[in-house]
């Protein structure tokens, strides 16, 4: 187990870092229209996972407009942050201005919260982390294939089934 502090420092990143705190939204991610915006998906309290069990977590699908089959396919850990449209990244902005310019192939996006457990966490890789803490670090942390698996074999096929789309 590692220890809260180490050399004095905090270890683990908060969502709201102070060294974060002037991040500015690209030029990209400005002015794009109702007409040119894809849409978004919300799933709440997501839960088909076997391999992260007993979690619930909120995933959301942006589907580019025009969008076939064989689309490109983007990840976003801790998703949330990522995803509103007035926020510091604006995510969907940017890939709604990089599809329409024609920069990049029609990506869906999908924005994945971290799992909340159902139960307390037994193995905790830091001890000041709470439960929430300890499963994302569980998740996002460990070097084991559990993460990619629970991407491409639970979240993609879902993907696949909400949007119609095969990537």
């Amino acid at each position: 187990m590692v220890p809260a502090e180490i050399n004095g420092r905090e270890n683990g990143v908060k969502n709201d870092p102070v060294w974060d705190a002037d991040y500015e939204p690209c030029p990209e991610a400005e002015g794009i229209s109702e007409a040119d915006r894809g849409s978004v998906l919300r799933f709440e309290d997501w839960a088909q996972t076997e391999i992260f069990a007993d979690t619930r977590r909120l995933l959301h699908i942006y589907v580019p407009q025009d969008v076939t089959n064989n689309a490109s396919i983007m990840f976003f850990n801790d998703g949330t942050y990522y995803l509103s449209r007035k926020g510091p990244v604006r995510a969907t902005h940017v890939l709604d201005r990089l599809i329409n310019n024609g920069e990049i192939r029609p990506t869906i996006a999908v924005f994945i919260d971290p799992g909340v457990p159902a139960s307390p966490v037994r193995v905790k890789p830091i001890e000041s982390y709470g439960d929430i803490e300890a499963q994302r670090s569980l998740e996002y942390d460990q070097l084991t294939a559990d993460y990619g698996d629970f991407l491409f074999h639970e979240v993609l096929p879902f993907v696949e089934s909400e949007t119609g789309i095969k990537i």
